[in-house]
């Protein structure tokens, strides 16, 4: 029986850095530790301060200080995968053959090998970097069509039809250096909307097209999927934190009171009215629906917010599915209640309906950790073909591209 092969995986938002170790089993993650970590500031590429960096880099060390604590003898000392936003996210489609190399046309590993190459040879638009080459099937001779690499199988040629994801980079430069910083090993690399949509792939009720709409601290991240795999995104700078600043600001509250409030109650509406006040501040009691009304206020503003990146994912990836999907809501801003419902009466354009994603896995039932548990899962079958080391490419038939 082969050993256990555990993952490490790493994702910097815009609040805090999360960390999850675990492996796959059947095709699912399991996990076996997570740990979070406020940041002391939010990570922006090439603007932080040496100081904030310095902190930054701090927080991530104290993963790696617990790592030996808990989980020393099963992960490779040090190494991780990790977790990249998708902004600027750049999704080509591409399509390479090789002959078969043996004399009885029998593909091998290396026939395998050899068409990955040539897709990493490809030229990419400058000022990107390849951060992953994910296969749709291989093509024989024959026409036969296979999903995975199709070793032992006969053809003179093998193809291999593939979608690459391209960053800025500057961008993988950056999250990649912080984390080797912090004395971490980065062994791969993953778009954390690809790594999202390996965990919702197959699961009951998620169909082939739909948007991942993930809400941070900070930033929301939209992203169109299809068949499994990503065509464009879009994202701007609204998140779970601002919808604090807003109660607070709007309801004369400490950011406390209103973060206890959003995380506690959240949007409850008519039919669990809560009749009695909620809290009093200063002599003046807040009640439930003066706590609904602001929510509703913050809530059609951020709809507003996502409706241009709606149509433009939408119409930049030209998938028919996506004519009318669903949003799935990932990121902890998606623990917020009443959020779907409350985003599905905003008729918003392309969205079917709208609701939160919570993951069916023991453990980790929280939509902040999608994209981890995505990435664990990920490795454990043939999802990408980026080790570390590799470095490529890309000028092909182009799916889409979020700004």
């Amino acid at each position: 029986m082969s050993a256990t092969k555990y993952t490490a995986a790493i994702e910097i938002g815009t609040g805090s850095v999360k960390y999850l170790a675990g492996y796959a089993r059947g095709g699912r993650p399991v996990p076996v530790h997570k740990a979070e970590r406020p940041l002391p500031c939010p990570f922006h590429p090439g603007k932080n301060t040496e100081e904030e960096t310095k902190a930054i880099r701090q927080v991530l060390r104290s993963f790696r200080e617990r790592e030996d604590d808990h989980l020393g003898a099963k992960l490779d000392s040090g190494s991780a995968v990790l977790l990249l936003p998708s902004l600027s996210l750049a999704v080509y489609q591409c399509e390479k053959g090789t002959h078969v190399v043996s004399g009885d046309d029998v593909i091998g590993q290396l026939d395998v090998s050899n068409v990955h190459t040539l897709v990493r040879k490809e030229r990419i638009p400058d000022g990107y970097r390849l951060v992953d080459i994910v296969p749709e099937c291989f093509l024989l001779s024959d026409g036969t069509i296979a999903r995975k690499p199709p070793i032992g199988r006969r053809s003179d040629v093998l193809t291999m039809k593939a979608m690459l994801h391209l960053l800025p980079e500057s961008l993988v430069l950056a999250y990649r250096q912080l984390v080797e910083s912090a004395g971490f090993r980065v062994e791969q690399l993953f778009v954390a909307s690809y790594a999202a949509s390996c965990l919702l792939e197959g699961e009951e009720g998620v169909p082939e097209a739909y948007f991942y709409c993930d809400i941070g601290a900070r930033r929301t991240v939209l992203t169109l999927v299809g068949k499994g795999r990503p065509f464009a995104a879009s994202y701007f700078d609204l998140g779970s934190e601002d919808l604090t600043d807003h109660l607070a600001r709007e309801l004369h509250l400490s950011r406390e009171e209103a973060s206890l409030l959003k995380e506690r109650r959240g949007l409850v509406g008519k039919r669990w009215k809560h009749e009695e006040p909620l809290l009093e501040k200063e002599g003046r009691p807040i009640y439930q629906d003066a706590l609904d009304e602001s929510i509703r206020r913050f809530l059609q503003t951020y709809g507003e917010r996502l409706r241009a990146p709606l149509l433009q994912i939408a119409e930049s990836a030209r998938l028919p599915e996506a004519m009318k999907a669903p949003l799935f809501l990932g990121g902890r801003g998606a623990l917020l209640r009443g959020l779907g419902e409350e985003l599905g009466r905003l008729s918003l354009p392309r969205v079917s309906y709208a609701r939160t994603f919570i993951p069916d896995v023991p453990g980790a039932m929280d939509p902040g950790l999608i994209p981890l548990l995505g990435a664990i899962a990920a490795r454990g079958a043939y999802r990408g073909t980026m080790e570390e080391g590799y470095a490529g490419v890309s000028t092909l038939s182009r799916a889409g591209k979020g700004e």
